[in-house]
Formats: structure tokens, C-alpha cells, sequence
């Protein structure tokens, strides 16, 4: 394997470790392995080593010195230590101890569902060696949470804690901003937008023709019309201009552009239309710095990145906000392809209410078993 990124190896090597530690801790000796016990330990640690190896690079992108505590069985089994989390990390003065949560979005549709046994052994971890505190940390799309699980308001669901949507997101301890495109947006549009999403701050009636992007080009640079008029009336050659972009500026509008897009897409095809993403924080599925800059596997540092970013924010091409504001922009690209989607199921004498019966109906299934 070739590769100039470190951790990969690591990754690898860790994993195996791992798997071979499952196999051997589960098993005895009167049941033989399948190779299908082999495909679930491989599965569930392939997911929670990929959450906690993306957790420690969040971390570090931001200068939060982070490390890995070995949680070895034989601690407590044997000698009653307590549970220990998965890592302690500096913020600031404070030093918290961190339980990492990997899963499935569409597996939490009412909000995150965390077992109250990882919740409560983190509680007593900090409790014990008297850290600052006990933290939760979650991926969401392409946003990283963390909470404080003593401050947050979280209820009892059969042996789980669950904690809403709207509770994720206002004590979130990491507020990650998000990068979308500042798009020219026509005034029916605009009004749309308006029943979903607050106007950004400083809205100008400009910014990129979303048609017109085009990331599957297999060049070494991206052409963009940026536009500018009164949103009332398509834009023409004289208020319209081709911009074009090469190097990380152009990595930077495909990365935002093909993860917006494919992340709507798994939204929809899991059976949500735009009114239900909403209530689902849909705006974590809109890239943060840290993400873009994860994709690009250290082409570039974190400060030609940023830079690049907000040349682009400067220009008109990207909105970098608060992931709220951004969903006015967000609006616009998910109604297009949520056009798209109905008329491509229309060819197939279906709607998209069929297809959200479907995969209730799919959902539900699985859940049964």
C-alpha cells in the first residue's frame, strides 16, 4: 500500500489488533468462530475504530492535545477499576474524559440514543480520577458533537438516555461552523427558503448558478458562473461572469458540492422529505472546515486551507457561517433535488409519499429483528 498519510498504516494495524482481541474474548471453546461472528466483530470495529481515529484528527485540527485510553476488560473484571472511557482531552485549563459514539443516523430518528451504562461509567470515571468533566462525542453527518453528560438535559428510554435534537445542538461544546455556496437565488425561491431558514446576515441578491456546477470534470481546474441581479428574473450574460478556480480552491468546491449532494441523497432515500430533515438538524450534512480538510488527507495545512476558504467567502462563491444561517442556501440545493428525485419516481408511477411508506415500512422491519 502505498500512501503518504501516517495513520493509515496504523489504522490497519489496529484494527486487526482489535479484531483478534474480540475473536478471542467471545469465543470458547465448545462454539467455533463463524465467518459470520467474523463479519460482525470486523463491522462493529471497523465503525468505532473509523469514529474514534476521526475523533482524535477533530481534536488535533484544533489544537485540543487528545489521548487514547486502552480500555482493557481484565481492569475491572479482575481488580474493579472503573469503566474507562475512550480518551482524555485537553480544553483549555479543563482536562475532560470522552466516551466516542459511532452509529447510524437514520437508526436515531427521535434524537441520540446513548446506553446508560457508557453515559454513567464516564460519570464515575471523571468522578474518580476528579477531571473536569464527562463528555459525550458524536458524529453526525459531517459534524462532530461533544457534551458534557452532567450538564445535559438528556431523559431515561428503556436502558438508554435520549437526548434531542434541539439539546444536541445547544450544548454542543464544539459549535462547528459550515461551508455551503453562496447561491443566486431566484425570488420564488427566496420565499420558499424564508418558511425554513432565518435570511443570512448581510444577504445580497448574487452568488453562484447552481446549475451550473459541474464537479465531475476530469480537469485541473472548475469554471463557475457567479451572478448578480434582483433574484426576480434569470440572469443574463451581462450580469453573469465565469470564474474559474484550480489547485485547493477548486478541491474546496468539489468536496462541498459531491458531500451536500450525496448527503441529501442518503436523506432522501431513507424516506425524509425536506419538512421531516429539518426537524433532524439537516444542516449537519453540510461540510465543516475540519471535513473538508480531512478529505484532502493532508494535501494541504489547516492554514492554506482556511485561507482558501475564505478567499472564497471573501469572493462570493462560499457561505462559511454558523450551520442555521447556512440552511437558507442548504434550502436551495435540496429543493432541486428533491424535484429531481419526484420526477424521476414519477417515470415509475410513483411519489415520493409512496417511497416514504416504503422505508417506514422497511424501517420498521429492521427494527424487529
Amino acid at each position: 500500500m502505498s500512501s503518504g498519510y501516517p495513520s493509515d498504516y496504523e489504522d490497519i494495524f489496529q484494527l486487526i489488533l482489535n479484531l483478534v482481541e474480540e475473536t478471542k474474548r467471545e469465543g470458547n471453546a465448545e462454539r467455533r468462530i463463524t465467518a459470520d461472528d467474523l463479519e460482525n466483530y470486523f463491522h462493529r470495529l471497523t465503525m468505532g475504530s473509523l469514529g474514534e481515529y476521526e475523533f482524535m484528527r477533530r481534536m488535533a485540527f484544533y489544537g485540543h492535545p487528545v489521548m487514547r485510553i486502552a480500555a482493557l476488560p481484565v481492569l475491572w473484571r479482575d481488580y474493579g477499576q472503573p469503566v474507562s472511557p475512550d480518551f482524555i482531552v485537553g480544553l483549555g485549563e479543563e482536562k475532560a474524559c470522552v466516551e466516542v459514539k459511532n452509529y447510524k443516523w437514520d437508526n436515531h430518528a427521535e434524537g441520540f440514543i446513548i446506553p446508560k451504562r457508557s453515559a454513567d461509567n464516564c460519570i464515575q470515571f471523571k468522578k474518580f480520577f476528579k477531571y473536569d468533566r464527562s463528555c459525550l462525542a458524536v458524529k453526525r453527518f459531517e459534524r462532530w458533537y461533544m457534551l458534557d453528560l452532567e450538564k445535559v438535559d438528556k431523559s431515561s428510554y428503556y436502558d438508554n438516555y435520549l437526548i434531542s435534537y434541539d439539546e444536541l445542538s445547544k450544548s454542543d461544546m464544539l459549535n462547528e461552523s459550515a461551508v455551503t455556496f453562496k447561491l443566486w437565488t431566484p425570488h420564488q425561491f427566496q420565499k420558499g427558503a424564508k418558511k425554513y431558514a432565518p435570511v443570512p446576515k448581510d444577504f445580497t441578491h448574487e452568488g453562484v448558478l447552481y446549475s451550473d456546477i459541474n464537479t465531475e470534470e476530469s480537469r485541473d481546474f472548475i469554471r463557475l458562473q457567479f451572478c448578480s441581479g434582483n433574484g426576480k428574473v434569470q440572469p443574463n450574460e451581462e450580469n453573469c461572469q465565469v470564474r474559474q478556480f484550480k489547485s485547493t480552491q477548486m478541491d474546496i468546491i468539489k468536496i462541498v458540492h459531491q458531500t451536500i449532494e450525496s448527503n441529501l441523497k442518503e436523506v432522501y432515500s431513507c424516506g425524509y422529505d425536506w419538512q421531516a430533515a429539518i426537524a433532524l438538524n439537516i444542516e449537519d450534512i453540510i461540510p465543516s472546515v475540519f471535513s473538508i480538510h480531512d478529505r484532502l488527507r493532508g494535501e494541504v495545512s489547516i492554514d492554506e486551507l482556511q485561507g482558501d476558504i475564505n478567499t472564497l467567502a471573501s469572493s462570493g462563491i462560499v457561505f462559511h457561517a454558523e450551520r442555521k444561517e447556512c440552511l437558507f442556501y442548504l434550502y436551495r440545493i435540496a429543493s432541486r433535488l428533491y424535484t429531481e428525485l419526484s420526477e424521476h419516481l414519477q417515470k415509475d408511477g410513483l411519489t415520493f409519499k409512496d417511497i416514504m411508506g416504503y422505508m417506514k415500512a422497511v424501517h420498521s422491519f429492521k427494527k424487529a429483528f
